[in-house]
């Protein structure tokens, strides 16, 4: 991580990520940087057991302990996963060409705040926006302010008020069960020519954690987001990506009303690519008399996809 342009930016002192997860877990719990390696020693060992949970006594201690330890998650996260911070290099590079170095930006589904600290140190103007929940809310204010930074925190869901030169949309959009909300949100709050670094983690993990059905998106993503006003000008890997907001044609809408024009419009789109999907799929097996596995995970996948745009397409908000 020495030579990480990146990593420079989110780290607190050390070059060495663990050590560095130490001394920042230390200062944000209160505790000594002894205990604070032991704790992350032992969410490296078995990152499901921190704690004896069972043992807590109460649903609040049972709720702190949870936040600690996706807190401990978070501050270990460039230590065990260095791919997510050093794809931010490449991420610096291509902004560095394209001129862009500050201005409004925001931290989508922010997480542990790792991106809003990089940002705020590039030198934008960032809001950093997740489900909040407390007390983890508190802990991922603690990193801003252990150094010195004032990122405002705010909920998803709260309404927006402004649209944003640059926002950051890393390893979100596979948890989200309603893919074409979250990427027609995403599309009515960006500026026209403002960039969108966005890293669409589709995987066949069934892990409980990336949301299966959503694998379905793999072979048309790129298209989805461009029927949603986003154009792909630079990808990393296949799931590196940068996209950039065409230009608003015809009348200004507000937020609100272009969010909703643009989610029916991938709606429409997710429902006609995944109903031809399952079709083919079902066709398939009938023809060739067995059903394989891939084709068993297109079908379901699809028609879950299917399902949600049919219904979300009855709503009165997109009928008109």
């Amino acid at each position: 991580m020495q030579n990480s342009r990146a990593w420079n930016f989110i780290r607190l002192e050390s070059l060495d990520p663990l050590k560095d997860a130490g001394i920042e877990l230390s200062r944000i719990l209160g505790i000594s940087l002894g205990d604070a390696q032991k704790l992350i020693a032992t969410y490296l060992e078995s990152p499901g057991n921190l704690f004896e949970v069972e043992q807590r006594s109460s649903i609040h201690d049972l709720v702190r302990t949870r936040a600690i330890q996706n807190l401990v998650c978070h501050v270990t996260q460039t230590h065990r996963i260095p791919y997510m911070t050093e794809r931010f290099d490449w991420y610096l590079n291509c902004l560095d060409e394209l001129g862009i170095n500050g201005g409004a930006s925001l931290d989508y589904g922010g997480g542990g705040g790792k991106d809003s600290i990089l940002l705020r140190k590039l030198g934008f103007n960032v809001e950093y926006r997740d489900l909040l929940s407390e007390p983890f809310s508190h802990f991922v204010n603690s990193r801003f302010a252990v150094r010195g930074l004032d990122i405002p925190i705010k909920d998803v869901r709260d309404k927006h008020l402004l649209r944003y030169r640059l926002i950051n949309c890393q390893d979100v959009i596979e948890h989200c069960y309603d893919v074409e909300f979250v990427l027609a949100d995403i599309a009515s709050i960006l500026e026209d020519n403002g960039i969108l670094l966005m890293a669409p983690t589709f995987t066949f993990e069934f892990n409980n954690d990336h949301l299966e059905k959503n694998t379905a998106y793999l072979s048309y993503f790129p298209n989805l987001c461009e029927s949603a006003g986003l154009k792909l000008i630079a990808k990393m890997n296949w799931n590196t990506e940068i996209y950039q907001r065409l230009p608003r044609l015809g009348q200004a809408l507000s937020i609100c009303d272009e969010r909703t024009a643009i989610a029916k419009r991938l709606y429409g789109k997710s429902q006609q690519v995944s109903l031809t999907t399952a079709t083919n799929a079902i066709n398939r097996a009938f023809s060739m008399k067995v059903l394989e596995p891939t084709d068993l995970n297109s079908i379901t996948d699809n028609l879950a996809i299917y399902r949600l745009c049919s219904q979300r397409l009855s709503l009165t908000e997109y009928k008109n």
